[in-house]
């Protein structure tokens, strides 16, 4: 299955990619990154994105490039985990805890459009909400699954 924002930044053309990725490497999440051969630039965004990447480094000794990308595969393993577990969410720390107990993710280069519609949820408020929310469950939620 692979996931993607309603918004319209996702590209229809990376599809093909993912799959190859996860056909070629076995993978069971393969996430379209931004960010895998193309520097983060210096927005507030872009540093939370940089400690969540550091942050999962240092629990699983794996660096996601774009952990917070919203363009996903998903091998059948990985979705019936979703399934049967509602405390999961397609976030960082689902990502980090499937790497922690095994599960192979790797990345692909893509590039995204600007939004095509709707508006983010994240506002100043929200986003310090989200990251927030991203360093307790990674923190000390995750000792406990």
């Amino acid at each position: 299955m692979i996931q993607f924002d309603a918004d319209g930044q996702h590209r229809p053309e990376y599809l093909a990619g993912l799959v190859e990725k996860a056909v070629n490497t076995g993978s069971d999440i393969v996430i379209g990154s931004r960010f895998l051969t193309v520097r983060k630039d210096k927005s507030m965004r872009m540093v939370g994105s940089r400690m969540i990447t550091v942050l999962i480094k240092m629990l699983t000794g794996h660096r996601i490039s774009d952990p917070t990308s919203g363009f996903r595969l998903f091998s059948r393993p990985v979705l019936e985990r979703y399934y049967y577990d509602n405390t999961l969410n397609p976030e960082p720390e689902s990502l980090a805890l499937f790497l922690k107990q095994g599960y192979s993710v790797s990345e692909v280069q893509v590039s995204m459009r600007e939004r095509q519609g709707g508006e983010s949820y994240l506002n100043p408020v929200k986003s310090m909400q989200y990251m927030l929310r991203v360093f307790v469950t990674l923190l000390i939620v995750q000792w406990f699954r």
